[in-house]
């Protein structure tokens, strides 16, 4: 194997925790001399993916669940939500009185203060409070809206913008959902850089926990779900690992034997 794809929150670190485990550190550092290159893939914004990437001194990553892919500080794809598309999602999601975020490249930015929700939106961007921007839709690039209204909600959007969007609820905050282009996936900015690399399907690895990871791990030649993964991502994997607390990640590799037992 030439390459690892590894999802972020869930898999390499904890929900309950800001901080990546020593075994994991030292797992990555392993595959890297072995000459496998890891890559982050998230729904996180990159400012947010970048402290990870720092940390376990990787240089290619996957934004916004396959919206924006960078290898060593070059783009290597890109495909945000068409404008209008936002604008008419803006507009229902004002009628229905709920809240949304937009993830940008530096940071979190809401078109409106919504008092009612204002607790949930600090309690779910804890590491950065979004910043109330009104037209920033219409003065940048949106990869990625996080939706932020009850589970049972969601289905007036879905069913609204089904042509245009995809819709992954939170696995670990029900109330909250990533929103992205139809035609944008993990999956799809995963096989955009292996071919920026030149490194064939066959020679990937893909490990993750959430909704959002289920393309990914059936493309890759080998799929991995977390033990602390949903369902549907489980049934789709080649492999279920231990637990996130349990350090799952360096089980699973050294199940497959990509570092030392």
């Amino acid at each position: 194997m030439k390459a690892i794809f590894f999802d972020i929150d869930g898999t390499l670190i904890a929900p309950d925790a800001d901080m990546i485990s020593q075994a994991v550190k030292a797992a990555v550092a392993e595959l890297q001399s072995n000459g496998v290159i890891p890559i982050l893939v998230s729904g996180r914004p990159p400012f947010a993916i970048q402290p990870v990437a720092q940390e376990l001194s990787i240089q290619t990553y996957i934004a916004f669940n396959g919206g924006l892919a960078v290898d060593r500080g070059k783009v290597v794809y890109h495909h945000p939500i068409h404008r209008e598309t936002v604008d008419a999602f803006v507009e229902l999601v004002r009628q229905m009185g709920h809240a949304i975020v937009f993830p940008g490249l530096n940071g979190y930015f809401t078109p409106d203060e919504n008092t009612a929700m204002w607790g949930i939106i600090v309690d779910l961007f804890k590491r950065t409070t979004p910043v109330v921007a009104h037209e920033y839709w219409k003065e940048h690039d949106v990869y990625q809206i996080e939706l932020i209204c009850d589970p049972d909600q969601v289905g007036h959007y879905h069913n609204e913008f089904s042509q245009e969007l995809r819709f992954y609820s939170w696995h670990i905050h029900k109330n909250a959902t990533n929103v992205n282009p139809v035609n944008n996936s993990k999956a799809t900015a995963m096989t955009k850089i292996l071919d920026h690399l030149g490194i064939p399907l066959a020679d990937s690895v893909a490990i993750g926990d959430g909704p959002n990871d289920v393309e990914m791990i059936r493309t890759a030649n080998i799929g991995i779900a977390m033990g602390n993964g949903c369902d549907p991502l489980k049934r789709s994997a080649n492999y279920v690992a231990e637990s996130v607390w349990n350090d799952g990640v360096v089980q699973a590799l050294r199940h497959f034997d990509l570092i030392a037992k």
